[in-house]
């Protein structure tokens, strides 16, 4: 007997967790849900530390907010479908061939006297108010608007937030960096010298996992997570639009490279095999799920011989019935029965994690240098 497991926080049929994730999906879609009352209502204690922070998970094809309060507790913002502009854009961020010529981050002498250029023409555009690049603008659009959402949320405007990132060829930390900055909004690290992490590193993070216990007290936190177990994780993006699987070895929740060429996971990206495009008949609709098999078996093999300690499925389609299946059987050919899934809050669970490790970095602050938005905050309570 299989010893897969499948972690939600009631048991559920594979066939319940499908319809489960339709109802999500129709009652969120692409609204905001900033007409709906705060689920947690801050006490006086908790402006004596962060009150709270906000998680922002930029994807294939869609946005999400959360709101991390001092509790603990994550509070779901708003669901920002993508414009087919947006999704064309992360398709074209997606290929070898939009990558930079010089790849940033590499070669710290070298790399930005060959890079000068381009990098010039993007001070330049800054200058004159515009994103750094085209690409950059349709990034920051869709931060804005998830910024606007959370600020009607809580009341009043935010300054500072962590954002995750889809694994793509040619997106780079400063495509990030540069999107909040268009946008007016701070890059907060997660850790010191710390990329934007990928949405794998912060799922990771938003279902509990590779996180220290003390963590307003750094020395004990990395004694803490230095003897962390290595795993090796695998995500599973799976949208309307596309198909996104990453595997990496993880023993913590952060990801420290900002340098794409030292890159040990391994990831695949396809935007022909989004859930939209499941064809009705059945000869066809075999050739759609072969190539996600293809796809998921690719990362799969990369990491062999060791097997996939823990499956995090992620994505407004991830728990489709018949793609679950394929993910089990793939798995078990593979030997990594023992697998463990994680499937809870599939649309929300990397946004979930940006949000804690955007309450752990600025908790190290103290309280006493709040944010602005985040003392008026408190004040007018």
């Amino acid at each position: 007997m299989s010893s897969l497991w499948l972690t939600t926080s009631t048991p559920f049929s594979v066939k319940a967790i499908a319809v489960f994730a339709l109802l999500v999906v129709s009652s969120i879609g692409s609204r905001i849900a900033s007409e709906i009352p705060l689920t947690y209502e801050p006490s006086e204690a908790d402006c004596d530390v962060l009150p709270y922070s906000v998680g922002f998970d930029i994807s294939l094809s869609y946005g999400t907010a959360v709101i991390r309060w001092a509790n603990g507790s994550y509070e779901p913002v708003a669901k920002i479908d993508g414009t087919p502009d947006y999704v064309r854009n992360m398709d074209y961020m997606s290929l070898m061939s939009s990558r930079h010529l010089h790849t940033p981050y590499c070669d710290q002498i070298m790399g930005p006297l060959l890079d000068w250029r381009r990098m010039a023409l993007r001070r330049f555009r800054k200058k004159l108010g515009l994103p750094a690049s085209p690409e950059v603008g349709y990034i920051g659009r869709m931060i804005r608007q998830l910024r606007y959402a959370t600020e009607q949320k809580l009341g009043h405007e935010i300054k500072h937030v962590v954002t995750t990132r889809p694994e793509l060829r040619a997106l780079y930390h400063e495509d990030m960096e540069d999107a909040l900055e268009y946008v007016g909004l701070e890059y907060v690290e997660v850790c010191q010298g710390c990329p934007v992490q990928f949405e794998l590193w912060s799922a990771y993070a938003g279902i509990g996992l590779g996180l220290c216990q003390n963590f307003t007290d750094v020395d004990e936190c990395h004694k803490e997570m230095h003897p962390m177990p290595w795993l090796t994780v695998l995500s599973l993006f799976y949208s309307r639009k596309g198909l996104q699987v990453h595997a990496g070895r993880l023993s913590n929740s952060y990801d420290w490279s900002k340098c794409a060429d030292l890159r040990w996971d391994t990831y695949t990206v396809d935007f022909d095999v989004g859930s939209d495009s499941i064809p009705a008949t059945e000869p066809t609709a075999e050739v759609y799920w072969n190539k996600i098999r293809t796809q998921i078996r690719f990362v799969i093999q990369r990491q062999l011989p060791d097997p996939i300690d823990k499956v995090i499925l992620q994505g407004e389609s991830a728990l489709n019935e018949r793609f679950v299946r394929e993910v089990y059987d793939l798995l078990r050919r593979d030997g990594s029965d023992d697998a463990v899934f994680y499937s809870d809050y599939p649309i929300f669970v990397a946004a979930n994690g940006a949000a804690e490790h955007a309450y752990r970095s600025l908790s190290l602050c103290g309280p006493q240098k709040l944010s602005m938005s985040q003392r008026t905050y408190c004040k007018n309570r």
